[in-house]
Order: structure tokens, then sequence, then C-alpha cells
């Protein structure tokens, strides 16, 4: 097994399916993997460059999303993001 750590976007199908199941194992009781199943498919403005990974040779082992929002100040839009879900799985 490869003992290295990456830091990515998800990629795959696979991937959001790792992704979904780090947030069900780091939150057991809460329903967050259904929540970012429901970002994933239903958001309409957030794609995959708003998911974050890190995998442990094959496997993740957290998450992160940011839901992308735009805030105006004095006339000026700027797009920023509210970190939504961060998982880290308990092992």
């Amino acid at each position: 097994m490869v003992n290295e750590y990456r830091f990515q976007h998800p990629e795959t199908r696979e991937d959001y399916e790792q992704l979904y199941e780090v947030m069900r194992r780091s939150f057991p009781d809460e329903d967050v993997d259904i929540i970012v199943r429901r970002l994933v498919e239903y958001h309409p403005e957030m794609s995959n460059t708003d998911y974050f990974m890190v995998k442990h040779g094959d496997e993740a082992v957290a998450g992160l999303v940011l839901i992308p929002q735009k805030w105006s100040i004095d006339g000026e839009e700027l797009n920023v993001a509210e970190m939504g879900c961060v998982g880290t799985v308990p092992e």
C-alpha cells in the first residue's frame, strides 16, 4: 500500500462515493453524507472544484465541501465560499 497522502478534487463516481463514506463515518448519526450527496447532485452552482478529499493510498480519509456564494460590499461583487461540511474518518 502506498503510504502517502494526496489532496485532490473527486474525479470519478468512486471518488464521490468515498467522499460520502467519509462524511457518513465522520458523522454517523447526522446524515451529513446525504446532505453532501444532495449538494453534489442538485446544487446549481457547484462543481467538482468545490469538493476536496484527502486520500491515503486509494482510500479517502478526509473531505471538505465549500459552498459558493456571492457577496456585495460597496457595490463590488465578491466570490466567496462557506465552509460547508468537513470530516475526517475517526480511525
